[in-house]
This record gives structure tokens, C-alpha cells and sequence, in this order.
């Protein structure tokens, strides 16, 4: 996650908006993270999940009537510029981490997971920092941050204490003047490296960690006039981290893999370009990009082609002099959009997708005095994409907390239970996902975390809680075999129904087969609530439960940053890890979604192909891959396309009747009974 500075004074951004060849004081952007689909998404210096519409990707709940904000102002230092997200406590709940131009400072605001935020918590760095990023540098299960300073040929690297708090700063030398930040894996040995955009010297500096918290010493690449953002992608599809950088035009260098990169190429946009993030904006599984336009008001976006080119440019207006930009699924309705800070008309634009690139007028919402950078995230926890904005003239931050209203169901699922006698259809509440900035197609969403609306109880347990401490990822898990089928311990065939909400469901069967046997339990004693969500660390117990996965307690530390043993899907979590069922995120989706790799992401509503896949996995199916696509949303392309077209084929799954999957939706509660109760007993 990484957040760059805007200037601080009108008078400063009028002089950067006129048309001379030197610009005589650098605006920065503020990179805001990929969140929930919705990670706080990244403009200047964030890390850049390569695609916002993975069809891993965090799902959303029911889609809204329009979108809507409730602003609150925290106060910060002087004249913050940079916001972005992360947990820096590590209590789970998201926190802020502020960049303060005139204090010299970085203030954290930790968050008590309803949408508030405490007292600042300062640091001091070198003078006129400008933008900031996330990552775990040392790999302590710590979140760390590399901070640009525009005073120097340097960025400085402050290690974590894992309470709010950072060590001294150390510095780390690179071009002239860094105005924007972004951390990734750019040669792929699992530690995380740095990439500074250098103002005045018209470069990206990368540096590549040793995984101690210290670097190699700065390699640089030529890209456009005055880079002020830095954003991440795979745009050529080849699997290796490539950058693009907001300058006179937009700058992409395609990675080799091995943390060089090619010469930069360039793509014409709107005049003064302040940002850059990157997501699927038309739903292709190719990654595209929005720029926000500092002089011409308006936000170019820019189609990917897949190859590492992108078609022309199209202009979308917001409000005056756009300082940053960030993409999230704000109105949840399974289409990315987009959000930008106005930094001279006082407000944020919001543009709802209309998932295929375009997009309608902007929507304003008033904030504070001339702000900078936008970053999203869940804050209230309540599963929907917030806002946060620095207010540079009014020295604190507005959280803007989304109160989307929930529309009626719209699709129809027809579904068959396996041993009833009755057909029905179901119409669910759920709409098809976007992920904002997810990564690379390696089973890792984009994202910020959020959390579902019903929750699932905690089943009691009779095996101990573990007492190791957090040291980090213990290596890849072998994969279970593929072949032959789950072992189900006998459990009695029957029980008295509890629910009082799932009698008529058209899933009746499944919900109580699972309940009867321990699997599933209730949002509370009498209600399932068939027509809620389930989070990815609520399914991982469950698909643990329900296909007899060995428990498996870790004897070096945790896997996940973000699931300590204290949590109470850890068990479940690791044993499904271990057993090659479950997998995590990759460092860019983790930083992206304001969490420390290697993250899980245990808080995300779990999408109709992640729980697919894992199904598929836990039931040692054979993978089955036929040339011709059973769904028209899921090609051979898709992520999940060999998992789905497998429970397709054993008849565990059906689609809709428009001959869609929906892979990137998030499942409801009686479509997943239903799926791992077929799971379980089909062969």
C-alpha cells in the first residue's frame, strides 16, 4: 500500500498547472489501497494489484441504490498529504497511516473497527515526506513503511513494532527527488522490494530486499517528464510484475521476473497526470488503467489489451484539479469504480462502473480543505468499502463511511435439492463481485479486508487452542492427492431443526444434512440466514469440518500474518493450508488490501469460485479441463475454469439460467450447503 503527497498550497498547484518546462514545486500522489474488492485502492505509490476484476477477488454483498457516504474528521498533523491502510496493531481492525508535509512526520491512527479512529501516533522522518508504502521488510509478521522524502536522494525504511509504532528510520538512497512509492516481489524470492517514481530525475529507482529490512543499492529506469505515482501490474499476462508510472503521459515498464525491468513505453492521457491505479475495469480478466488528471480535471481510463499495450485513452470528468485516484466496488454491485480527490473544489468524485470500462457522470461528496490522497478500506467492518482523505489545508483526515442501501434481489438460481422430491427457484441477493486491484492469476484476490454481514458462530472445539507466536509463513504445504474421495466420520443421520428461517428454502435438505453433522451452524440459535454471506475464514472451517481435512497445528509460527492462533478459524485455517486445500494471497494483494504478507484475508466474503475450487480440492476430484466452456463468464482463461468445469462435470454445481457462473460473486449461505453437501456425498 503506498500513498505519495499533493502540494500543499494553491498557489503551489497553480504554479505545477501551468504549461513550463520546470514545474517548481512537486505535487505527490496519494496511492490508496485495493480494498474489498474493495482493497484501499493505489494511485502514486502504492503497491498495484495487476486486476481488480481476479475472479479471486473479494465479493461484494447485495448491490445498493446508488451509494452514499457519512462523513466524520479525525485530526492529524499539519498539512497531511498521504493517507493509506494497514493494520499496524495487528488487532485486526484497520488502521490509518497519515504522511504529514510540514511536521516532517508519519502519524498512525489506529482504528477501533466501527469506524473510528484514536489520537495520532507520530514518527518523525526526514524533512518533506511526500508518499508512503507498506510491507513486511523483515518479515517479523510486522507491517513496516518505506517513506519517500522530496528533500532528498533518498527513501527511508522505519520497521514495525507491531503496537503502532516504528523503529528508526533508515535511509536508503535512490534518484532525485522521490515523489511516490510502491512495494512488490519484482524477482519472485518472496521478499518484498521497493520502487521509487524520481521527480526531478525522471526514473524509477528499484531496490531489492534482502528480506532482513535492508536493500540492494538502487537500480534505475528511465520513464516521462516528472513521475509523481508508481503503480503495479502484471499487463503482459506472463506472471511477472510490471510498473507504471504518472508523469507528462503514463510510463509502462514490463518486468523480466527477475526484478529488472524493459524500457519504459509511453501513453498519451490528460494533461498533468497526479495518479495511476490499476484494475479490471471492463471485466475482461486484463488489467486496466485510471489516471486522475491534476489540469484537466477529468480521469483517463485506459483498456488493456492483455500484452502490455492499451487502447487510447477515454476522459471521464470529475471535479477541479484531481489529486488521486482509487477503485473499489463502492455500490456493490460487482463492478469496479472509481473515486478521486479534488484538491480545489474541496470534494471527492465517485464514478459507478458500468462494468464494461465506461462510466456515468460523477457523483461529489463534500470533504475537507484541498485534499490530497484517497484510500479505501473497511472500516466499520460492516463488509463495504469506505473512504479516507487527507485534507492538506485542514490538517486532518475524512472518513467517509459507506451506507449504500441494499436493492431487492435481482438473479435467479434454479437449484434442485439432491433428495427432495420438489424443484424450486431461488432468487439470491448476492450480484456478481469485482475485485478491485487483485493481483496476479495465482489464487490470490486484490484487496482490503472486509468482513461479512451474517457471521458464522465459532463451533466449539475440543482440541486446544495453539500457544505458538506469529514467525511468519512455514513454507509451502504438499497438496493432498487428487484422487479418491473424502472420509466423513459417521455422525447421526438426524437432528431437530433449529432454524426457524430455512423450512421452506429450496437448500433445506443440505443446510440441515450440514448442521445435523457439526459442519454448519447458525448466525445465531433459530436464524441460518440462507440469504447472507460467508467469509473465507468461516468457510475454511467449514470445508475443514465437512471433508474430515487432518487437523494440523503449526510448530514454527503461524502461516498468515493476519490469522494468529487466537483467531477462531486458526485450526481450521492451517490444517486446510497444510493439506493443499487452501491457499493465501500474494505480497501485492496483501499490502494492497492493508495487511502484511503472507496474509489470508480471513475477514473477505468467500466468492462462488473460491469456494468451487476448494470444494473441488477437499473432494480429491480429478481436475477436468473440456475445450468448450460449460458457462459463458468462465473461459479457459479463468483462474477457476478447470475447478468449476470439474464440480460442473460431478454435478455439484449448476449455473444460472442466462448460462452464467458468476465466479467472482459472493455465495450465499444456502447456495454453499448446497454446494459442499454435494460435495460430500457425490463421487
Amino acid at each position: 500500500m503506498a500513498v505519495k503527497r499533493r502540494a500543499f498550497d494553491q498557489a503551489e498547484i497553480r504554479r505545477q498547472m501551468m504549461p513550463k518546462r520546470t514545474l517548481a514545486v512537486m505535487l505527490a500522489i496519494v496511492a490508496t489501497l485495493a480494498l474489498l474488492g474493495y482493497s484501499p485502492s493505489g494511485a502514486g505509490g502504492q503497491v498495484q494489484p495487476a486486476i481488480a476484476s481476479h475472479p479471486d477477488a473479494p465479493a461484494s454483498l447485495t448491490s445498493c441504490s446508488g451509494v452514499n457516504f457519512v462523513r466524520s474528521d479525525v485530526a492529524t498533523g499539519m498539512t497531511p498529504i498521504a493517507v493509506t491502510v494497514a493494520d499496524f496493531n495487528l488487532d485486526g481492525k484497520p488502521d490509518l497511516l497519515v504522511v504529514n508535509y510540514a511536521l516532517a512526520s508519519v502519524a498512525v491512527l489506529l482504528g477501533d473497527g466501527a469506524g473510528g479512529f484514536g489520537p495520532p501516533i507520530n514518527s518523525t522522518v526526514f524533512s518533506r515526506p511526500v508518499a508512503v508504502a507498506v510491507g513486511d521488510f523483515n518479515r517479523d509478521g510486522k507491517p513496516d513503511i518505506v517513506v519517500a522524502s522530496f528533500s532528498a536522494y533518498a527513501v527511508w525504511v522505519l520497521l514495525g513494532n507491531g503496537d503502532g509504532s516504528f523503529g528508526l528510520a533508515a535511509q536508503q538512497t535512490v534518484g532525485d527527488h522521490p515523489d511516490a512509492v510502491v512495494v512488490a516481489d519484482f524477482n519472485g524470492d518472496g521478499k518484498l522490494d521497493i520502487a521509487a517514481a524520481n521527480y526531478n530525475s525522471s526514473s524509477v529507482s528499484v531496490l531489492l530486499g534482502n528480506g532482513d529490512g535492508s536493500f540492494q543499492p538502487a537500480v534505475n529506469y528511465p520513464v516521462g517528464n516528472h513521475p509523481t505515482s508508481i503503480a503495479v501490474g502484471d499487463f503482459n499476462s506472463d506472471g511477472k510484475l510490471d510498473l507504471v508510472t504518472a508523469n507528462g503521459s503514463v510510463s509502462v515498464l514490463l518486468g523480466n521476473g527477475n526484478g529488472t525491468f524493459q524500457p519504459a513505453v509511453n501513453y498519451t492521457v490528460g494533461t498533468y497526470p497526479q495518479s495511476v491505479v490499476v484494475g479490471d475495469l471492463n471485466a475482461d480478466g486484463k488489467p486496466d488503467l485510471a489516471v486522475s488528471n491534476g489540469s484537466s480535471n477529468n480521469i483517463s481510463v485506459l483498456l488493456g489489451n492483455g500484452d502490455g499495450t492499451f487502447l487510447p485513452a477515454v476522459n471521464y470528468a470529475v471535479g477541479t484539479q484531481p489529486m488521486s485516484v482509487a477503485i473499489a466496488d463502492f455500490n456493490l454491485d460487482g463492478k469496479p469504480d472509481l473515486a478521486t480527490a479534488n484538491l480545489a473544489s474541496n470534494n471527492l468524485s465517485v464514478l459507478l462502473g458500468n462494468g464494461d470500462g465506461s462510466f456515468p457522470p460523477a457523483v461529489n461528496f463534500t470533504v475537507g480543505n484541498q485534499p490530497q490522497g484517497v484510500t479505501v478500506g473497511d472500516f466499520n467492518l460492516d463488509g463495504k468499502p469506505d473512504l479516507a482523505v487527507a485534507n492538506n489545508n485542514s490538517s486532518n483526515v475524512s472518513v467517509l463511511l459507506n451506507t449504500c442501501s441494499s436493492l431487492t434481489a435481482t438473479p435467479t438460481v434454479t437449484g434442485t435439492p439432491p433428495t427432495a422430491t420438489r424443484t424450486a427457484t431461488v432468487t439470491p441477493t448476492g450480484t456478481p463481485s469485482a475485485a478491485t486491484n487483485t493481483p496476479l492469476p495465482t489464487n490470490t484476490p486484490g484487496g482490503p479486508t472486509s468482513t461479512s454481514v451474517s457471521t458464522n458462530t465459532p463451533l466449539p472445539s475440543s482440541t486446544p487452542a495453539p500457544t505458538n507466536t506469529p514467525s511468519g509463513p512455514t513454507g509451502t504445504p504438499t497438496p493432498s492427492p487428487t484422487s479418491g474421495g473424502p472420509t466423513i466420520t459417521p455422525t447421526p443421520t438426524d437432528c431437530a431443526n433449529p432454524f426457524v428461517d430455512v423450512s421452506g428454502n429450496v437448500f433445506y435438505v443440505a443446510i440441515h444434512y450440514l448442521n445435523c453433522r457439526g459442519v454448519i451452524n447458525g448466525t445465531d440459535a433459530t436464524h441460518y440466514t440462507p440469504d447472507g454471506t460467508a467469509t473465507r475464514g468461516q468457510f475454511a472451517k467449514i470445508v475443514v469440518l465437512g471433508f474430515g481435512v487432518p487437523l494440523f497445528t503449526p510448530t514454527g509460527g503461524q502461516s498468515f500474518t493476519d490469522v494468529p492462533p487466537g483467531y477462531f478459524a486458526y485450526l481450521y485455517i492451517e490444517s486446510g493450508y497444510h493439506a493443499g486445500i487452501l491457499s493465501g494471497y500474494d505480497s501485492a494483494s496483501c499490502i494492497a488490501a492493508g495487511a502484511t504478507p503472507p496474509c489470508y484475508l480471513p475477514n473477505r466474503p468467500i466468492t462462488r469460485g473460491q469456494l468451487t475450487k476448494l470444494v473441488v480440492l477437499a473432494a480429491h476430484y480429478q481436475l477436468t479441463t473440456p475445450t468448450t466452456p460449460s458457462f459463458i463468464d468462465v473461459p479457459p482463461s479463468n483462474v477457476f475454469y478447470a475447478f468449476i468445469e470439474t464440480a460442473h462435470a460431478h454435478g455439484v454445481i449448476n449455473g444460472y439460467p442466462d448460462h452464467t457462473f458468476r465466479p467472482n460473486q459472493s455465495i450465499r449461505r444456502d447456495e454453499m450447503a448446497q454446494i459442499v453437501y454435494k460435495g460430500m456425498t457425490t463421487p
